[in-house]
């Protein structure tokens, strides 16, 4: 309906919808629950803007507040009509010209479309408050810019996707002006892109937030296809319509193959928290983030992704990686806190279980020099509670460890160097905790004839850390 009002016709007009419903925004925008706010807040807003063009042509009082109104809950819905009053001024700058009407100044239906966003801005603070969603919710500088024309390339995937922020916006630009005609099509539907991007043009782009710029992008792509409707520039639009069909389709089955997915690990992870036994941490490992990430799983997100399923799990389930945070945490509830490790792979799972107490914390601290032959050395009972070791003389070497929860081989680097001293965090090894001693640990590298092991309670490295961080903030200081 908003495109006829506008003036676009049969091929113009087909391949406008065309362009909306295929984009490849539409795809995470339509199938993501996060993403569909923006459909619910563009179904108002489109509504009044026609309404609105109609009004400007009938003069009916009531339709002017049906269709403010409608821009009210537009806003309740999401705030992406924040920057509304700048795109019905320009509606009514770009109907005036049409014969038959009266020409009406912009400024001043842009002033009336002020009293919704004023009326959403007062119930907002009166709700919450001066609070933000965003920290960088009120700022602004050139980066709102490379997020604007990144957002316009996202819009016109795949074939705008390889250009960079400046070269998108070019092109955006280029697309308006050779498309314009004397009903200015082509600049309201780029100034559309702009308007309704400006809210969000501070934060990161996203496909789902590239959807509020689709009715503008589907407008700026039928005034294109109507410039190309004769002869042989017909082909134009038709292979941009094909293209952006084909990056929709690759996206619809990304998102398929990264919810199959994510269901599978959830369903692992309500199985792991039900038959593993006591109440410690359960810290996880083997998901592919890269693509349970794009089915909404996200690191440590996994009690709001089992309460989808309606379970309420009974360990407090967090990635492997930030084990000794948890395991600190719940020793200090508990002196013989558990932690069990958990491997995901496939359909199946690995459990392994370590407690902390039994590297005797707390103990005295102790040096245990061990000299390197062959290459290799076996971790004993005493080497396995050391929490660091540094290898004297040695240069460029690596621990290999068997990783008794993955059945692979893990490649432990030093943590920082000092000359010929390297430095090794052995606390923060899985594989080292979970392996019981006696064990094999082969030191790849090159190492001298005298090369030595130290192994000690105390943490070796962190000295050698603090001394770096404090250089490096020197030179930062000195640079600025």
């Amino acid at each position: 309906m908003l495109l006829r009002l506008l003036g676009l016709r049969r091929w113009a007009l087909l391949a406008s919808v065309a362009f909306f419903a295929l984009s490849f925004a539409t795809v995470p925008s339509v199938n993501r629950v996060s993403g569909r706010t923006t459909v619910v807040a563009l179904a108002p807003l489109l509504g009044a803007m026609s309404i609105h063009i109609t009004w400007k042509r009938t003069g009916r009082p009531l339709l002017l507040m049906l269709s403010l109104g409608l821009v009210l809950l537009s806003l309740l819905a999401k705030e992406t009509a924040l920057a509304c009053p700048i795109l019905f001024g320009a509606l009514t700058w770009i109907t005036a010209s049409e014969g038959g009407l009266e020409l009406k100044t912009p400024l001043r239906d842009a002033a009336i479309y002020l009293v919704p966003v004023a009326v959403y801005v007062v119930w907002r603070l009166l709700a919450v408050g001066t609070q933000m969603g965003y920290d960088g919710s009120l700022t602004a500088g050139i980066g709102s810019i490379r997020n604007l024309a990144t957002h316009g390339a996202i819009a016109f995937a795949p074939w705008m996707s390889g250009l960079s922020a400046r070269m998108a916006l070019l092109a955006l630009l280029a697309t308006a002006w050779l498309s314009r005609a004397e009903d200015r099509m082509s600049i309201a539907g780029f100034l559309m892109m702009l308007v309704m991007l400006l809210p969000v043009s501070n934060l990161p782009p996203r496909s789902n937030y590239t959807y509020a710029a689709l009715p503008g992008a589907a407008i700026l792509f039928g005034s294109l296809a109507r410039c190309c409707s004769r002869g042989s520039l017909a082909a134009i639009p038709v292979v941009l319509l094909l293209g952006s069909f084909l990056a929709a389709r690759d996206e619809a089955g990304r998102m398929v193959d990264a919810s199959e997915y994510t269901e599978r690990i959830i369903d692992r992870l309500i199985e792991l928290d039900l038959e593993t036994r006591g109440a410690g941490p359960v810290f996880v490992s083997g998901i592919e983030y890269e693509k349970a990430g794009y089915g909404t799983l996200w690191p440590n997100a996994f009690r709001e992704a089992l309460a989808t399923r309606g379970h309420d799990p009974r360990h407090t389930i967090v990635d492997a990686e930030l084990f000794w945070e948890e395991l600190l945490a719940a020793r200090e509830l508990d002196e013989s806190t558990v932690g069990h490790f958990s491997e995901l792979k496939g359909n199946e799972w690995h459990t392994l279980a370590f407690r902390p107490s039994d590297r005797s914390w707390g103990a005295s601290e102790g040096v245990v020099c061990l000299p390197i032959e062959d290459g290799f050395f076996t971790a004993t009972d005493s080497l396995w509670k050391a929490n660091s070791c540094m290898l004297v003389t040695g240069r460029a070497c690596s621990l290999a460890i068997h990783d008794p929860l993955s059945d692979g081989i893990s490649i432990l680097s030093a943590a920082e160097t000092g000359g010929d001293t390297l430095w090794f965090d052995l606390e923060g090894s899985r594989a080292w905790l979970l392996s019981r001693p006696p064990f094999p640990v082969v030191v790849l590298g090159e190492c001298a004839d005298q090369s030595r092991l130290v192994f000690s309670s105390r943490r070796l490295w962190l000295p050698v850390v603090l001394e770096l961080m404090r250089v490096k903030s020197s030179e930062l200081e000195e640079a600025t």
